[in-house]
Formats: C-alpha cells, sequence, structure tokens
C-alpha cells in the first residue's frame, strides 16, 4: 500500500519529475544537452541521478574535453565505472588510456581525484605510478647537483623522471593520443596535489609504488575491476564470449 502522505507524495512527484527532465537530456543532442544538465536547478543532483552506464556515454556524446563540468559534479562511483570500462584492453591497462582520464579528472576536479585514488583504487594508482616512473631518493647529505638530469622532485627527497612513452599504437586516433609532454604533466599534478593533500602519505606511496610487483598488481587489480562490473550484470571477456558466441 502505497503512502499517501503529503510528504511522500512530494517525494515521488520530484522523482518523476527527475526521470523526465533525465530522459529529455539523453534525447537531446549533445549540447543541448550539457546546457539542460548545467541549468538545471540542482546540477549536481541531476548529474548524480544518471546510471553509471548512462552518465559515461552522455559524457562521450558531448565529448570528454567538453563534458568536464558533468564529470566535476559526478560521483566517485560514475568516475570509477567510467575507468574500469575505459582503461583495459581485455585483461590489461592501456596507460595511455588511464592517462587520457586522468587528465580529464584532474581537470574536473583534481584534488578530488587524488583523494578517491587513495582511499578506492591505491593500488591502481601505485601501479600506474610503477610503470610510468623511476624514482631516486636524495641520501640525507648529498647534494642536489648529484641527482641526474631529467629528475624533478616535489619534496626535494624523491627524485622523479617520467619513463619514456612507447611508440602509440597505429589504430589510435589523434585524440586518443597521449604525447611524452601530456604523461610528464599528469603525473607530476598527480604528485604534487597527493604531497599537498599528505606529505606522509606521499612518502608511503612513493615507497610502495617502487617495491609494486606488476604481474600481480595488474592480475589483483583486473579481478577488482572484474567484480565491481559483475555487481552491474556486465561478465568479464572471456565469460562473455562463452555466454554470447553461440549466438
Amino acid at each position: 500500500m502505497t503512502d499517501g502522505t503529503p510528504m511522500e507524495l512530494n517525494r515521488q512527484r520530484k522523482e518523476a519529475e527527475l526521470l523526465r527532465k533525465r530522459r529529455d537530456i539523453l534525447e537531446a543532442p549533445p549540447e543541448k544537452a550539457l546546457d539542460m544538465i548545467l541549468a538545471a536547478d540542482l546540477p549536481a543532483t541531476m548529474v548524480q541521478s544518471f546510471s553509471e552506464q548512462d552518465l559515461y556515454f552522455l559524457s562521450h556524446d558531448i565529448g570528454i574535453a567538453d563534458a568536464l563540468p558533468v564529470l566535476a559534479l559526478a560521483t566517485s562511483e560514475q568516475w570509477g565505472y567510467m575507468l574500469d570500462v575505459e582503461v583495459w584492453k581485455k585483461d590489461a591497462l592501456d596507460m595511455d588510456s588511464v592517462t587520457r582520464w586522468f587528465r580529464a579528472l584532474l581537470l574536473a576536479d583534481g584534488p578530488r581525484l587524488v583523494r578517491w585514488l587513495m582511499v578506492e583504487r591505491l593500488e591502481f594508482f601505485e601501479l600506474y605510478l610503477f610503470k610510468n616512473i623511476e624514482v631516486i631518493i636524495r641520501e640525507k647529505n648529498q647534494d642536489p647537483s648529484e641527482i641526474p638530469d631529467g629528475f624533478f622532485t616535489v619534496d626535494d627527497w624523491f627524485y622523479v623522471r617520467v619513463k619514456e612513452k612507447p611508440e602509440t599504437l597505429p589504430d589510435r586516433s589523434d585524440d586518443d593520443m597521449i604525447s611524452q609532454e601530456d604523461l610528464d604533466l599528469v603525473v607530476r599534478e598527480l604528485l604534487e596535489k597527493l604531497l599537498a593533500i599528505d606529505h606522509a602519505l606521499y612518502q608511503n606511496v612513493m615507497l610502495e609504488a617502487m617495491s609494486v610487483i606488476p604481474a600481480e598488481t595488474e592480475e589483483e587489480v583486473f579481478r577488482l575491476r572484474n567484480v565491481r562490473l559483475a555487481e552491474q550484470g556486465f561478465l568479464p571477456f572471456d565469460e562473455a564470449l562463452d555466454v554470447y558466441s553461440p549466438l
């Protein structure tokens, strides 16, 4: 039996109105959809009311660069879904895709991105660092001038050099390409924001990133990603092939 109190009726009315507005946004042209979201009475409520899948496709329709105001309002769960479906090629991390999404989320809300990574995706972040940086720890009495060229530091103890990117795959479009400069900037900004949040945490993350066992860590990160997607009804790639290949 439905509760017919004024409060409950008002809640149902608001939910129906929100559903109608979401449907109108999803059916609108991309540029108009963005304007409709930002013009809503409560843009954050509107964005966060979308399912992870709907917001993911909507962001791509708008264009990730133009959808930064939407990403800034999205929940951490919505961010997590986007990363889970975007940054893997079968069971291997696509580092260009990770860097591209980190760049977008840094522009959307950099401090929140780093806090979220520390709480929800620490192993993932440490693996990203392991694959992309070399680290030298300066000795207590060591002169910084003794550190080889190409290294930078944000705390005067850990000196970092971003590894040279492998050549881009030939099937990449221009929009998918990440330059060495892009990678350098993303890594440096992530480290600067992490240091600004917590110096001790920064040091711990750097030490742990240097000791990552890449094969084991990537396997565990991939397993956790599959668990999250399975909770939303998406099978791992190999299992999905077994299910759908007869069709």
